[in-house]
């Protein structure tokens, strides 16, 4: 195909590109919202709902026990460290042992970044893979 057959907007990366991508990738997005009195709210795209196997309609309040719970026992400090180093360094990444609650133990890569902190409540934006099958490789 001769460039001056392409369409100007097919040369642009959608909104639909970008959540095919995630999803033929097995990756999801997150955010987590830490407060100075402790309270956290973690919000789930829909790719890393399904690919953990959360109901979607959970209250986002009860995501972040939902994903902690299932952190294999030898990677559940890993994983406390590397959200210290988000809120307090800024970004991380990690890769742990993650049990999905009909798979089986999964190996999932996180990494995420703060994106700004106000009145003591952090932001932090990230995503989830899962790398199992490149684990087994």
């Amino acid at each position: 195909m001769d460039k001056k057959d392409i369409n100007t907007a097919d040369n642009r990366i959608t909104q639909s590109d970008t959540q095919q991508t995630l999803s033929g990738s097995r990756t999801g997005i997150w955010k987590l919202i830490a407060q100075k009195d402790g309270k956290t709210e973690m919000i789930f795209d829909d790719v890393m709902s399904d690919m953990m196997g959360f109901d979607r309609s959970a209250p986002s309040q009860d995501n972040i026990s939902r994903l902690t719970e299932n952190i294999a026992d030898e990677d559940r400090e890993r994983f406390k460290k590397y959200i210290d180093n988000l809120i307090n360094v800024g970004s991380d990444e990690i890769i742990y042992k993650w049990n999905h609650p009909t798979k089986g133990m999964r190996y999932i890569r996180c990494g995420g970044w703060k994106k700004s902190e106000e009145n003591g409540t952090a932001v932090i934006r990230g995503y989830h893979q899962d790398i199992t099958d490149i684990m087994k490789q």
